[in-house]
């Protein structure tokens, strides 16, 4: 088996992409979670790609470094982009950035359990064996998938070449949730909401002694 490339999506908490088109939606991405999916990435040693759309410095910055490659596409099939990036015959793990909750030892222990068949897809459950990712293809499996940027034909023509391997807890299936335009403090949401949050305090906020009658 050729040494896998770990390839991170950074999808913006869309649908999610084994059940159709790997798209981006408008939510803007939180760049601390692909930061921190991308530290979990390079721990395992292994090369790490990142494809994500053109346009977002921001969660082009999360990758910097220069210790992952970036694949910016222009249209919003990430996964097909990404998988066009890779050495033809490359096994790939398909990792989402809004997956901040693994771990670096749940990646090493899905690959180390990958290499006793690599012919064959890994997919990771959680504990309760609901589907989810990281998601490891074999170059066979890459060719289905680039064609049509879409995991949905591949998991229903080919699932008896497919594995699960739980994770522990809901890391499998966890997301990071969008940021919205209202999280920062600075935006006008955000200066309403620490008005509203001022307000309740004053409500909450013990009364002081009571008057004496003199």
């Amino acid at each position: 088996m050729q040494d896998p490339v770990l390839l991170i999506l950074a999808s913006a908490a869309g649908p999610v992409f084994n059940t159709g088109p790997a798209r981006m939606d408008q939510a803007p991405e939180r760049p601390g979670s692909a930061a921190r999916v991308a530290r979990t990435a390079l721990a395992t040693g292994h090369r790490v790609l990142a494809a994500l759309p053109s346009g977002r410095p921001a969660l082009r910055a999360a990758f910097g470094g220069g210790r992952i490659g970036i694949v910016e596409a222009q249209g919003p099939d990430l996964l097909a982009a990404g998988l066009r990036a890779l050495p033809p015959a490359a096994p790939v793990m398909v990792l989402r950035s809004d997956q901040a909750e693994l771990l670096v030892e749940d990646l090493l222990q899905m690959l180390s359990a990958w290499r006793a068949t690599p012919g064959l897809i890994l997919r990771a459950t959680d504990e309760d064996g609901a589907p989810g990712h990281p998601l490891c293809l074999p170059d066979w499996a890459r060719e289905v998938v680039a064609e049509t940027d879409d995991l949905t034909p591949l998991m229903r023509r080919h699932a008896g070449r497919m594995r699960m391997f739980p994770l522990d807890g809901d890391r499998a299936t966890a997301r990071q949730p969008p940021a919205r335009a209202t999280d920062s403090l600075d935006g006008p949401g955000g200066r309403v909401r620490a008005a509203l949050a001022a307000r309740r305090a004053a409500i909450m906020r013990p009364a002081g002694p009571a008057p004496r009658n003199v």
